[in-house]
Parts: structure tokens; C-alpha cells; sequence
């Protein structure tokens, strides 16, 4: 555990390296008081490049707000993985400043949120900023809330953002209406390479028609992967959905080697 006095410590390495290019505190849990130590710390910081930190209390207004900091004006990270705390998952937790800085970032390639509550709004900015973002290549938010709204926000995001290359919303409540403005994006959006739906319940799926999807990639020539996994093994839709289009995407991925 990573408490005050340990986090002082660490403090003080980060803003004295210049050699340090990589910080990996994924086995570390991290109290309020010890983030918000690092985080300050990294304002200063001139070399790190690749950051992960498990177990990060965003549930600390304070936290999320100088995170937010960091990605406004720490030009040197290219790589951010972010694993919240289990409690993370209460209505304290916002990580809407954080989405925000992404419209000033310049330097972040990557960028990994597990473990946290991403609600509609929030997911409305994050779509709001990938409007914006030129610099980021891959986005993944695992363990999430997003529903239908925030889909749509991102999906509408898709079809402007033209760097984005690997998109993963993992375990969200999107349902039909989410997934629909998803792939209906796709026929826009021609830099996508992957798209990753893990998890995501298709109990409610009775208006997308695999019409929707067949005629988005038809018009998309960049997907390369579309991942699913968490169906459970009675879920008979779930399953036929992930076969119609693995399929799909074979037959299609045929044709252009064809040069069809």
C-alpha cells in the first residue's frame, strides 16, 4: 500500500529523474492523500513517458481534478493506464475533468480507464473531446456505465475523429440504441481499426437488425477486428450476433485481398 510517507518519497525521485521513463504502480494501492502526492509530483516531471497507476481514489475530487492537470500540462506522457478502486463505482466518483483535458492534450497516445464509473455525461465528454483530440490512437474504458446516451456521444464523436485507431467499451449498459449509432458511425469513420465491445448484455437487441451492421462495414474499409467476449453460454443471441459478424468480417476481409 502506497500511504503518505511512501508517496513523499516517490515524490521526490519524480521530480529529480530525468532518466525515468517509465512508472508502473499497478500493484500498488494508492490512498487519497499518497495520488494526490504522485500526481503533483508528475506536474513536474520532464521524462516519464508510459504511467500506470492501480487502484487510484478518483473518488477524491481533488485527485481527478489534478489528474486532470497532469494531462493539460505534463507534455511527456504518451501512455496512461488508470485502475480505480472498487469503491470508485458510487455517484462521488467524476471523471469529467479528466475527458476535458483530453481536448488540450497533445501528447497522450493511450490511454486505459478500468475499475471506474464512466457515466452518460461523463461519456458525453470524453465524446466531446475526441471531437477535438488529434493525438490519441487507442482508448479503452472497462468496467463502465456507459448507457445509450454516451454511445451516442461517441459514435457522433467517430464520425469526425480521424485518429482514433482502437476503441474498446468494456461491460458498459449500452443496448440496442447505443450499439446502433456504434456501427452506424462506422460507415463514416474510416480510421477505426478496432472496436471492442466486451461484456455488453444483448438481452434487448430486437430492433438491431444485423441489416445495421452488414451495411456500416460495407462502407467501412478499415476495421480489422471487431472483439466481443463475456456472453455467457445460455445467451443464445449474444452468441449468434458474435458469429454473424465474425463471419462477416472474414467474408469481407476476403474480398478486399480479392480487390473486390
Amino acid at each position: 500500500r502506497l500511504g503518505i510517507l511512501s508517496a513523499l518519497t516517490l515524490s521526490q525521485v519524480i521530480k529529480d529523474t530525468n532518466s525515468m521513463t517509465k512508472l508502473d504502480l499497478q500493484e500498488c494501492v494508492i490512498d487519497s492523500e499518497g495520488g494526490l502526492v504522485v500526481l503533483e509530483a508528475l506536474l513536474w516531471n520532464e521524462s516519464i513517458q508510459e504511467l500506470s497507476l492501480c487502484r487510484l481514489d478518483l473518488a477524491h475530487p481533488r485527485c481527478a481534478r489534478t489528474l486532470a492537470r497532469v494531462l493539460t500540462t505534463n507534455t511527456y506522457i504518451q501512455s496512461l493506464d488508470i485502475w480505480g478502486q472498487d469503491n470508485n463505482e458510487n455517484d462521488d466518483c467524476t471523471i469529467e475533468p479528466i475527458a476535458h483535458a483530453l481536448k488540450q492534450n497533445t501528447t497522450l497516445r493511450s490511454f486505459h480507464l478500468c475499475g471506474v464509473k464512466v457515466s452518460d455525461v461523463e461519456a458525453i465528454a470524453f465524446g466531446s473531446a475526441l471531437k477535438v483530440n488529434s493525438t490519441l490512437r487507442t482508448l479503452y474504458m472497462e468496467g463502465i456505465a456507459i448507457g445509450n446516451l454516451g454511445g451516442k456521444a461517441i459514435a457522433e464523436s467517430l464520425k469526425s475523429n480521424s485518429s482514433l485507431v482502437e476503441l474498446g467499451v468494456n461491460g458498459s449498459r449500452m443496448g440496442h440504441i447505443g450499439l446502433r449509432a456504434l456501427f452506424s458511425s462506422l460507415r463514416v469513420n474510416q480510421t477505426l481499426k478496432v472496436l471492442q465491445l466486451g461484456g455488453v448484455t444483448y438481452k434487448k437487441l430486437g430492433r438491431f437488425r444485423p441489416a445495421v451492421w452488414k451495411l456500416a462495414l460495407q462502407f467501412n474499409v478499415a476495421i480489422e477486428c471487431l472483439e466481443y467476449s463475456g456472453a455467457r453460454d445460455e445467451d443464445a443471441t449474444s452468441f449468434e450476433f458474435y458469429i454473424q459478424i465474425s463471419a462477416f468480417l472474414r467474408k469481407a476481409a476476403r474480398n478486399v485481398a480479392r480487390g473486390r
